[in-house]
């Protein structure tokens, strides 16, 4: 990664979900691609300019929503975004492709929602 960081210091308050939401983010925006490693956790936290308590529970967030799993003695590594269904990440994409992206999402559900319901029924 360059040295120029996308990260900036978050606001103090509800400083997990910031981070999370920002190394969210830089997944989907394709600075960690699936498969690659995330940044040390030392490393991220000082580019945060956070603890490191504050930056696992962010990792945590990210953990549990699918977009990182991790591997011990590799570290943190990125999911693919798009074989995840987790709300939290259906979020960070709406936050970033804007609204006419949940707009085409609902569209594929209604268009979807009736047959998937009579297989249900089947």
């Amino acid at each position: 990664m360059n040295q120029s960081s996308p990260f900036a210091p978050p606001d103090r308050h509800r400083v997990d979900e910031q981070i999370a939401a920002a190394l969210a983010d830089a997944i989907l925006d394709g600075v960690f691609p699936p498969g690659s490693t995330l940044p040390p956790e030392r490393e991220l936290a000082e580019r945060f300019g956070v603890n490191r308590t504050s930056l696992r529970q962010a990792l945590a967030r990210l953990q549990h929503t699918g977009l990182i799993e991790a591997r011990h003695g590799s570290g943190n590594v990125v999911g693919d975004p798009a074989t995840l269904t987790h709300p939290a990440v259906v979020e960070a994409l709406v936050r970033r492709l804007g609204p006419d992206f949940l707009g085409e999402i609902l569209e594929v559900r209604t268009a979807f929602g009736g047959l998937i319901g009579r297989l249900a029924a089947a």
